[in-house]
């Protein structure tokens, strides 16, 4: 006699799926699958061989940085960009043509993990010990300055007999100006007192080092007045006489008709880990402290009010529509509203993110104001992790794929063939899981210590809502 047997037809896969117990097949035909090596697996249930990749650097590098406009690493102590060479331009024997590499920038000690954020025309970036801007357009080849200018030190003031200057205490302040027109933050507040009933008052302006600065701006105030008005503009030039310092500027009484000094106390950034740009501000993580810039201001900060303070260090700031998302390892919050002195604090998770893994991107079903809205992508205690306006989180692998999250890692979004993928790859001792009776399944590489998973992201009603 024939012995029977059971058929099992089928039609399509639903993903990859560790817990226990695994679900049992739907009613469409789709199941679950344990094992699936360099295959893609879309929302459909197809399983798509996965293509191949093509070497295009061979170097020890990090920090890697692309959005369409130009692409930037980190190797040893230098800032690289790799772009595509014209016929006529040799390559590096360490590139693939039609790529090459070349340095912007030096000098750049320690090997910290290196943050960029693009707003207009130039990318902003910091390591947590540096900072600088990478200019971008109406450029052949992108140039590096610095991130803000440090405020001049105070003016040398001298009375004088020569002048029509009335008696009282006069404040005076200088700031800087860039070549692209940039101005500083403002100096210490030097004062002179004129005890005579006509005066003058010689100003001596100390010089800036930075190349890019063209100005020397002096703002001094009425006689006893609080606040300085624009007086003159000195150019960025040494004094024959007096090393360091420009020529005098003798203010003798004249009518002062420029506007009042608005950058008192503000700074450039101070070094950080992450960087994010919201609603016309950019946003500095500096371990524990959150620092943003003054409105459509980007290289001015304003130290002692502009900033928000966290338990512990901070390992992923990104903005969505209505909000800012922060987290440290062990919590996530979401800073609701459209100015940070008026943000909503609303905690809303505690799975954490892992520093380095966030990734802008898209979520099927989603709809903004506008359709289609970027959303935040990043790995946690409780696997992956798509954050949404309002502060949503949808825990994208929790139910199906467990595994561990590492200290660091790395995480990016692509979309190909109608397809959208977050890919991370991580390292370093494991994170606590949110729930440790979770079944925990490895897929650690022995010699590197890393581990890595790439899932389709898939449809908004198919994960779990917080």
């Amino acid at each position: 006699m024939k012995q029977a047997t059971n058929e099992i037809t089928h039609t399509g896969f639903r993903g990859l799926v560790n817990v226990k117990p695994t679900r049992e097949a739907s009613s469409d035909g789709l199941s679950d699958l344990k094992s699936a090596v360099n295959v893609d697996i879309d929302n459909s249930g197809n399983v798509v061989t996965r293509p191949g990749f093509l070497r295009v650097y061979e170097g020890k590098v990090h920090s890697l940085y692309g959005n369409g406009k130009v692409c930037l690493f980190r190797q040893a102590d230098r800032l690289m960009q790799l772009y595509q060479v014209s016929g006529a331009e040799d390559s590096s024997p360490d590139v693939v043509a039609p790529y090459a590499v070349r340095t912007l920038a030096s000098g750049i000690n320690g090997s910290l993990r290196m943050s960029y954020q693009y707003v207009a025309g130039r990318v902003y970036y910091s390591d947590a010990a540096v900072t600088g801007v990478v200019e971008v357009t109406a450029r052949p080849i992108p140039v590096v300055r610095s991130w803000g200018m440090l405020p001049p030190d105070a003016p040398v003031l001298s009375a004088t007999t020569e002048g029509i200057l009335s008696k009282g205490k006069y404040q005076v302040s200088l700031t800087y100006t860039r070549n692209d027109g940039q101005e500083s933050g403002a100096s210490t507040v030097a004062s002179m007192t004129l005890t005579k009933k006509a005066g003058g008052i010689d100003v001596i302006c100390p010089l800036s080092a930075d190349p890019n600065v063209r100005k020397i701006n002096i703002y001094i105030s009425a006689p006893n007045g609080e606040v300085p008005y624009l007086a003159a503009s000195l150019d960025n030039t040494p004094s024959a006489t007096v090393p360091g310092f420009t020529v005098p500027y003798h203010y003798r009484g004249e009518t002062v008709t420029g506007p009042p000094l608005l950058t008192w106390g503000l700074k450039p950034p101070p070094p950080g880990q992450l960087l994010c740009y919201y609603r016309g501000r950019l946003y500095v993580a500096s371990l524990n402290t959150l620092w943003y810039s003054q409105p459509y201001t980007y290289e001015l900060f304003d130290p002692a009010q502009g900033w928000l303070a966290f338990d512990n260090p901070i390992t992923l700031v990104a903005a969505v529509e209505d909000g800012i998302f922060v987290a440290t390892s062990r919590e996530v919050v979401f800073l609701k509203g459209t100015e940070p002195e008026r943000f909503q604090l609303m905690q809303v998770s505690d799975c954490g993110a892992v520093f380095g893994t966030q990734a802008m991107g898209v979520l099927p079903g989603e709809q903004g104001v506008n359709g289609r809205t970027e959303v935040v992508f990043w790995e946690s205690r409780m696997g992956k992790c798509a954050g949404l306006s309002g502060g949503r989180i949808q825990f994208l692998t929790a139910d199906t794929y467990n595994y561990e999250a590492g200290e660091i890692g790395t995480g990016v979004f692509w979309q190909r063939s109608g397809m959208q993928f977050y890919l991370s790859i991580m390292q370093g001792s494991p994170l606590p899981p949110v729930n440790p009776q979770s079944s925990l399944m490895t897929t650690r590489d022995k010699d590197s210590g890393s581990y890595s998973l790439a899932l389709p992201v898939p449809d908004l009603q198919s994960v779990t809502a917080i």
